[in-house]
């Protein structure tokens, strides 16, 4: 039996997913609960990523 797979996301939906991860609560912050984690997700929750701010407006990718 195979319990390994691989899944292949595409770039244009990244900025999306990590919106979605976000969401449901992972965030650097909880994965990484040192300083750097916590300074990572402070300075995403103010600087978007290029690939965020379409999701963000509700544009392409918006609804992964």
């Amino acid at each position: 039996m195979q319990r390994l797979h691989y899944v292949t996301i595409p770039p244009d939906a990244f900025g999306a997913m990590r919106l979605q991860l976000d969401k449901a609560g992972v965030t650097s912050a909880v994965l990484f609960p040192d300083l750097e984690g916590i300074a990572a997700y402070v300075t995403r929750t103010h600087l978007y990523l290029a690939d965020e701010i379409l999701p963000r407006l509700g544009g392409i990718g918006s609804n992964l």
